[in-house]
């Protein structure tokens, strides 16, 4: 494997040289080192790579991981949110191998997920998996890039109220809490600004402070109790690699229902 196109380490699913012996004959078997290897070569860099928590052991080392590239041409731009390609595969039959777009933001070093409304995501199925496939699919989605862009600076121009701005983190909120009961934390303090960068009432701003604070956490509301009159902890980052997902894309397609 090639270190010399990684910014980041992979996580050990994938480095999995065996997929799960539970799956068929029919299940064609492509190590992601392979995959990342192919993608060193035709120009991206791994920036970053998580995995999923198990718990047995059969699927330790085989589970669901996601691997972000940026690729040399998003390199060298140098600005402000750079587009990323995202993949997301393993080797135990719980996921197909998906490639999508995403965002890094340079201010927060956050990485944001692109949603389907934006750019549709590549779901490739094991049983006919080769590598060309998937290179060209990763080309697809870098083929999208501008469109992201042109999104981004939508919102960065795209000014809205206080009460849009309270809605959209409610919403956010939601997203990660479901129950209200449960909710540690009020809009007002997803909507915390932490840094300078992050000040102003455009949509895209708006939208990152929602995006950080919702996933990272680290937020503390004193106005908040639990059922049983306690206070709520400081909110905690979001570690499980398919509520990050689920969380980034849901509030990519909020933050998309107030551009006009």
């Amino acid at each position: 494997m090639n270190t010399n196109t990684m910014t980041t380490t992979l996580p050990q699913s994938a480095l999995a040289t065996h997929a799960s012996p539970r799956m068929s004959g029919r299940y064609g078997f492509i190590p992601t080192t392979e995959i990342v290897d192919a993608f060193g070569r035709d120009g991206w860099v791994l920036t970053k790579g998580t995995e999923a928590k198990v718990r047995t052991d059969a699927r330790r080392g085989l589970q669901r991981h996601l691997l972000r590239f940026a690729h040399e041409s998003q390199l060298q731009l140098g600005i402000r949110e750079r587009i990323e390609t995202i993949l997301i595969n393993s080797h135990d039959g719980t996921s197909s191998l998906q490639i999508g777009a995403g965002i890094f933001r340079m201010a927060c070093a956050n990485g944001i997920v692109v949603a389907e409304n934006t750019v549709a995501s590549i779901r490739l199925g094991h049983h006919k998996l080769d590598m060309d496939t998937v290179l060209n699919s990763a080309h697809t989605i870098l083929g999208q890039a501008e469109k992201v862009s042109d999104v981004i600076e939508c919102w960065k121009g795209t000014q809205i109220s206080k009460d849009d701005a309270f809605h959209l983190a409610e919403q956010g909120i939601k997203l990660r809490w479901p129950i209200a009961e449960n909710q540690p934390v009020t809009p007002h303090i997803i909507l915390g600004v932490n840094r300078q960068e992050d000040v102003g009432n455009d949509l895209w701003t708006v939208f990152n402070r929602i995006q950080e604070n919702v996933i990272r956490g680290g937020q503390h509301d004193n106005s908040r109790r639990t059922a049983f009159g306690k206070r709520f902890r400081a909110t905690r980052t979001v570690k499980s690699l398919t509520e990050d997902v689920r969380i980034n894309k849901g509030l990519w397609e909020l933050a998309s229902t107030f551009v006009k």
